[in-house]
């Protein structure tokens, strides 16, 4: 790996991981198995490659359980940044990274989508464990790339 490859690969590691420690643990809710959450994101990946961004966006969208985990659902962003699903708050479908008011956020979504690209449609995962009013909660990010649809199909869950 190119030096400069690496570099990139450790600065994303530190900004994922270190926006998994912030994200509210939702506690109250039950977490899901690391293998649901992980087959969550597979199989909208798959959807999403064998039915385009636009067909898959009404099953993922919809009340089908495949693409829930816990609280979660799995999203769906551009290579260009730009969310193309989001079944928990659709009114991101639309709105471009580059424009959020949160630096980290930004960060955060950029390293992502060049993580994802760089996996060569591979699934990437991080894991990390927080601490929410006493107790360990344990957080996982599962993505993958759909490079036909210049897409990264994602999902943030809190897993047992």
């Amino acid at each position: 790996m190119h030096t400069t490859a690496m570099n990139r690969t450790i600065a994303t590691t530190i900004i994922i991981l270190g926006t998994l420690l912030t994200t509210p643990g939702h506690a109250q809710t039950p977490p899901c198995t690391t293998a649901a959450a992980e087959q969550a994101v597979r199989v909208a990946s798959e959807i999403v490659d064998r039915l385009g961004v636009k067909a898959a966006k009404q099953t993922i969208t919809g009340q089908d359980a495949r693409f829930r985990c816990g609280i979660s659902t799995v999203k769906v962003i551009s290579h260009r940044g730009v969310w193309v699903i989001d079944p928990e708050d659709p009114t991101n479908v639309g709105t471009k990274v580059s424009t959020l008011r949160d630096g980290a956020a930004i960060n955060f979504m950029n390293s992502l989508i060049r993580q994802a690209i760089d996996k060569h449609g591979a699934l990437g995962s991080y894991f990390v464990t927080d601490t929410e009013n006493g107790k360990k909660i344990n957080k996982a990010l599962y993505y993958i790339n759909v490079p036909k649809r210049r897409v990264v199909v994602y999902g943030g869950f809190i897993v047992d």
